[in-house]
C-alpha cells in the first residue's frame, strides 16, 4: 500500500510518522515550505512567539511522539495548578469558581436549524452560558455561538464541557523549549525523503484500480489511497474529478480570521490567561500569559511575552485592519485589563474553521470514494494532541484494510 498525503499540518506530518512505523509506504505534498500548518512559531526580539495554538496537551499519544523524536528535552511544562480565567463586567473570575455554575439540563427540542448558543442557554443556564461557556465557545472556535448550528459542532462541544467539568484530570499541558515548531520540524526532517514541499497539488484523478496525484510538471504520482489533511477550501478543488458532489459541499464552507498579537509586557499574571466575556465591549477576544505559565526552571525565551487573540466571527471588521492598528489596540486593552505596560512586537493572521451555518453542506457527512479519506480540522477536532491521536487511528484503519485485500 502507498499513501498519498495532501497537507504538511501536524496532521499529515504524524500520519506520514504512524504508517512509517507500520512500515507503510507514502508520500506527502505540502505546497508551501511551512511544516505544522496552523502551529507557527518565530522568533522575535530573541524571543519566542507563537501565531498559533499556544501549547498542547501531554496525552499518551503525543507522549509516544515526543519519546519517538527524541524531544523530551525541549519539552516545558506548564507551571502547576495554572487557572484559565472569564473576563466580564464582575471582573476576572477562574474557571475553577465558575464550573459550578454548569447545571446540564435535558435538552430542548431541536430542529436541524438550532443554533448552539440557544441550545447551550437552554442545556447549561444563562448565568453559566454568559459567564463560562459561551466565551469558551467563542474563543475556541472563533465564531459566534448564535451562529454556530448545533448538529455538526455538537460532539466537539460536548467534549469541550465535559473537559471543563473534569479539568483535574486532563493530560498536563506543556510546549517546546524553542516553541511548537518543534514539533513539525522533528518529523519534517526525518522523513525529508517522502516529502514533497512547495509542491501544490492540482488535480487527483482515477488510474486504473489506483489514484494519481498530479503536482508539478511531469507525470503524477501513482497511489492506492489518498488522505486529505488541508482547509476545506484546499481541498474541495482536489476532490472535482473523484468526488464532484463532496467537493460541492465543501467548498460552501467559511472560515473566520482571527489577529494574532505577540506582545512585549511588562508584567504578565500568574495562568494561563483569560478568555472574553461576550458583553464585554473589548476587541480582544482574549489573552494567553506565556511568560508566566511556562516560565520553567529557568529563561525559557518567553520572559515578558503574552500573546492577545482579535477578530473572529464575533468581530469581522479586525480582519482587515493593518498590522499597526491591530497591534495598537491589542496593547492598549491589555494595559486597561492588566494595569501592565505593553508593545507589540509582531502580529500575524489565522483562519479557523466558522462552524456557522454554512456547516449545513456537510451535516450527514461526504460521500467519498473508499480509498480517499478526509481528515481535516473542518470536520473533526482541532486541538494538536486529537490530530495526532487522529494519525495514529487512520494509519491503523489504513494498514488494516490493506492486509484484508487480496
Amino acid at each position: 500500500m502507498r499513501v498519498g498525503i495532501v497537507g504538511g499540518g501536524i496532521t499529515g506530518l504524524a500520519l506520514a510518522h504512524a504508517l512509517a512505523c507500520r512500515g507503510r509506504d507514502f508520500v506527502l505534498f505540502e505546497k508551501s515550505g511551512h511544516w505544522g500548518g496552523a502551529i507557527r512559531t518565530e522568533f522575535t526580539n530573541g524571543r519566542v512567539a507563537e501565531f498559533g495554538p499556544q501549547r498542547m496537551r501531554l496525552t499518551a499519544s503525543v507522549r509516544r511522539l515526543v519519546h519517538d523524536l527524541g524531544l523530551g528535552s525541549q519539552v516545558v511544562a506548564a507551571a502547576p495548578k495554572a487557572e484559565t480565567f472569564i473576563l466580564s463586567k464582575e471582573g476576572m473570575r477562574s474557571f475553577s469558581d465558575l464550573i459550578p455554575m454548569l447545571n446540564r439540563r435535558p435538552d430542548p427540542p431541536e430542529s436541524p436549524e438550532t443554533r448552539l448558543g440557544a441550545w447551550l442557554r437552554h442545556t447549561c443556564g444563562d448565568a453559566a452560558y454568559r459567564g463560562l461557556v459561551g466565551p469558551v465557545v467563542a474563543a475556541t472556535f472563533a465564531s459566534d455561538p448564535d451562529e454556530m448550528l448545533r448538529r455538526p459542532v455538537l460532539p466537539l462541544v460536548e467534549e469541550m464541557l465535559a473537559g471543563l467539568i473534569a479539568r483535574g484530570s486532563a493530560p498536563p499541558a506543556f510546549t517546546f523549549r524553542d516553541g511548537l515548531s518543534v514539533l513539525p520540524g522533528a518529523l519534517a526532517a526525518r522523513y525529508r525523503e517522502f516529502l514533497r514541499p512547495g509542491t501544490a497539488v492540482g488535480a487527483i484523478r482515477r488510474a486504473d484500480d489506483c489514484l494519481e496525484i498530479q503536482a508539478g510538471e511531469g507525470p503524477g504520482e501513482v497511489v492506492d489511497r489518498v488522505v486529505l489533511t488541508g482547509s476545506a477550501r484546499d481541498m474541495a478543488p482536489l476532490l472535482a474529478e473523484v468526488a464532484p458532489a463532496a467537493a460541492a459541499r465543501l467548498a460552501r464552507l467559511r472560515y473566520n480570521t482571527i489577529r494574532i498579537v505577540a506582545l512585549d509586557t511588562e508584567g504578565c499574571p500568574p495562568g494561563f490567561g483569560y478568555r472574553t466575556a461576550l458583553d464585554m465591549p473589548l476587541r480582544t477576544q482574549g489573552v494567553t500569559w506565556n511568560a508566566s505559565v511556562f516560565a520553567g526552571d529557568g529563561d525559557t525565551g518567553r520572559e515578558g511575552i503574552c500573546t492577545a487573540f482579535l477578530g473572529g466571527l464575533t468581530d469581522t471588521d479586525v480582519a482587515s485592519w493593518p498590522d499597526e492598528r491591530v497591534g495598537r489596540v491589542a496593547a492598549r486593552e491589555f494595559e486597561q485589563v492588566h494595569g501592565f505596560g505593553a508593545e507589540p512586537l509582531a502580529v500575524a493572521s489565522a483562519s479557523l474553521p466558522a462552524w456557522d451555518t454554512s456547516w449545513a453542506a456537510i451535516e450527514g457527512g461526504l460521500e467519498l470514494p473508499e480509498d480517499v479519506t478526509l481528515a481535516s480540522t473542518c470536520a473533526e477536532r482541532l486541538a494538536i494532541s486529537s490530530r495526532i491521536a487522529r494519525a495514529g487511528t487512520l494509519a491503523r484503519d489504513l494498514s488494516a484494510r490493506s492486509d484484508a485485500e487480496p
